[in-house]
């Protein structure tokens, strides 16, 4: 529903019009001075026009109106109603931003025809700047490297499933690239030109995770002085990506299954519930089927997530990739740094092959950035690397991997190896690459302290 702010300070003539634009099933709200209106726009989510008369009482006209919805929102469309001894300053509005102007008297007809012109207008304009912005993201599949059997498999899985519109879960340990997944999902399906809204459920506080997706009306809480878009509703007509939504409180977790189910949208403090057109993605690195069995995530929820399932590789299932993407992130750090490091040495890189990387594609990225930072020389050496990934190979140089070691052996190993240089969880987190709720559980799991 386009929503329509009406500056006109004659009540009657404002009420008049107001009715007519409203039985064209727009939103309209009215301001009844200049001062009014600037009020609105500042605490108000933007409009798509905005209509207001040249002169009115008070020390604000129709230009600084104008003036104020350009800065305001550059996107919406702004008309000038004026008498005809006005026109020149019409023009002149026109060149602050101004759609169109109407002359006065005019027929209710002809201001409904402009109304409609600038609306499509501000359509078009609108889809320009996806287009844009689709443009300034990374193409296709360009951010995920590697050429492993498991990776080609999953692209080639993630390229069928994004040319349907189901929902997708997204599964994987922490580090793997389930974001870079969740990107290339929308920059391969139809909605490519349309936004891509990212939101981490363990990055926002639960106190404000439910306003921040779902938005909410000006006073629906103490501090909500103006009204906000929710960052759901700024998915619409393109992509929400959700990362771990096992971490949604059970409020949360209810008002997403209404949103999924009847596709319509409630902000905080609104009675009125909006249509929503989006597609869902969602990733976890927990098992939502146990979640479930426990009874910390909605049964009904998780089937309506897990319409499509893709799981990504950790690390230590595709080593193959390993050389190719340390040689991608020291060419990407060289790049924002303006370095110049033409190859890793044949020492670092064995250490880098052989370190477990339990914080997966991230916590090699993070090396390798290490790296080119304290590198003096064109290549990248043995001593420039992290120490925790040197000191895991010293400590296990005496005591060679076994072929039967298992993987979780030599994970384990090396989760008790870093967590006995850093003795707080944050910080053995932070070196591992991995979130400190995924080393709590790993230290669980595998029976060391927290």
């Amino acid at each position: 529903m386009a929503r329509i702010l009406l500056v006109e300070d004659q009540e009657s003539y404002r009420l008049s019009l107001g009715i007519a634009l409203k039985r064209e099933g727009w939103e309209v709200l009215h301001a009844s001075s200049g001062e009014e209106a600037l009020e609105r726009l500042q605490a108000d989510e933007p409009y798509d026009v905005v209509i207001t008369d040249l002169k009115m009482e008070g020390m604000i006209d129709g230009v600084e109106v104008i003036r104020a919805v350009k800065e305001a929102d550059p996107l919406t469309e702004a008309l000038l109603l004026t008498g005809y001894s006005s026109v020149e300053t019409a023009i002149a509005a026109m060149r602050e931003g101004a759609f169109d102007y109407v002359t006065k008297p005019f027929s209710v007809d002809e201001l409904l025809l402009r109304v409609r012109n600038a609306l499509e207008r501000r359509t078009l304009r609108t889809t320009v700047e996806h287009f844009k912005r689709a443009a300034r993201l990374e193409p296709r599949f360009d951010a995920i490297v590697g050429q492993s059997t498991v990776v080609l498999e999953l692209l080639k899985r993630v390229s069928r499933v994004a040319r349907a519109d189901s929902t997708v879960l997204i599964y994987g340990e922490s580090g793997t690239g389930k974001g870079l997944i969740a990107r290339a999902l929308h920059l391969n399906s139809p909605r490519r030109a349309q936004p891509f809204v990212e939101v981490n459920c363990a990055g926002i506080p639960d106190s404000l995770l439910e306003s921040e997706l779902f938005g909410h009306s000006r006073g629906a809480f103490t501090s909500a002085v103006q009204a906000k878009k929710g960052l759901i509703e700024e998915a619409h007509g393109g992509s929400f990506f959700l990362d771990e939504i096992s971490l949604a409180s059970p409020s949360i977790q209810m008002k997403l299954l209404k949103v999924l189910e009847d596709g319509h949208l409630r902000r905080l403090g609104e009675n009125e519930a909006r249509p929503i057109d989006l597609r869902f993605i969602c990733a976890t690195n927990a098992d939502l089927r146990r979640s479930v069995e426990a009874g910390q995530f909605r049964e009904d929820l998780y089937y309506r997530l897990n319409v499509i399932a893709l799981e990504v590789p950790p690390l230590r299932e595709r080593r193959e990739d390993i050389p190719m993407l340390a040689k991608h992130f020291v060419e990407e750090r060289c790049e924002k740094i303006g370095k110049h490091i033409g190859e890793i040495s044949a020492e670092a890189m064995a250490v880098i092959g052989r370190y477990p990387w339990p914080g997966n594609v991230r916590e090699l990225r993070n090396a390798i950035e290490h790296a080119v930072v304290m590198s003096e020389e064109e290549a990248i050496r043995l001593e420039d690397l992290p120490s925790h990934v040197r000191g895991h190979v010293d400590e296990t140089s005496t005591d060679p991997v076994r072929e039967e070691t298992s993987l979780a052996d030599l994970e384990k190993r090396h989760i008790a190896f870093v967590l006995g240089k850093r003795k707080d969880m944050s910080g053995a987190a932070k070196v591992l690459g991995i979130s400190r709720s995924t080393l709590w559980r790993k230290c669980k799991e595998y029976g060391l302290r927290e």
